[in-house]
């Protein structure tokens, strides 16, 4: 089984920089949903993780969960805008099976969240994790 792990970031990509709730809050600036953080991007902001994945083998599927992180940077006080960022991507994303391809779909379940002050003075990181799941008959 061949997953393409970063068409499936760049899917995700694209499906939050065209959302017009999450445009609302972060701006039309598809520079603000980006691969890694960057000194020089002015806050608010959305990142991608590290991905984990696991893969779970049967006698009729091949089955891939690929736990992926959505980070939100914000730098207002409290965590409010980014609470209101993470709820958009996850009404956006949550139960939702996106078509990556003709041959790759993939459904999004949300796990879990946790909100941090970041290292640097008055940063606030917001982490989204999602559950990917790809499954490919034999």
């Amino acid at each position: 089984m061949s997953i393409n792990f970063l068409q499936i970031q760049d899917a995700l990509g694209a499906l939050l920089a065209a959302d017009e709730s999450i445009k609302a809050i972060i701006g039309d600036n598809p520079d603000r949903i980006q691969a890694a953080t960057e000194a020089n991007i002015d806050l608010p902001y959305i990142t991608f993780g590290e991905d984990e994945s696991k893969y779970i083998v049967s006698e009729c599927t091949h089955l891939v969960d690929i736990f992926t992180p959505i980070n939100v940077w914000t730098s207002e006080n409290g965590f409010r805008q980014n609470k209101q960022i993470a709820s958009a991507i996850i009404g956006l994303l949550h139960e939702q099976t996106i078509e990556i391809s003709p041959s790759l779909q993939v459904d999004f379940m949300f796990e879990r969240y946790r909100f941090d002050e970041d290292m640097a003075p008055g940063i606030k990181q917001g982490i989204l994790e999602f559950r990917a799941s790809v499954e490919q008959g034999i």
